[in-house]
């Protein structure tokens, strides 16, 4: 068993519950994003609970940001 499923929380609940719900809805695309942008790739980068994953964009017009009205409607169970 991983360190990951061994964990009582995640970390960055929110970011994994949205990751896995992309994942869903676009497979393997979605996995591939995420470990680029942790390869320093601005392809994902995702801030949550004070941690960091991925690669934020450089420049502005070329990202998205997610808050609360966002997210919840998309997941209602964050």
């Amino acid at each position: 068993m991983s360190g990951a499923a061994r964990r009582k929380s995640h970390l960055m609940p929110k970011t994994a519950a949205l990751v896995a719900s992309l994942r869903s809805a676009f497979g393997a695309t979605v996995d591939e994003a995420v470990a680029r942008g942790k390869a320093r790739v601005p392809t994902f980068f995702a801030r949550e609970n004070g941690h960091d994953v991925g690669t934020p964009s450089v420049e502005e017009q070329n990202k998205w940001t997610a808050g609360t009205d966002v997210l919840n409607p998309l997941l209602p169970w964050v």
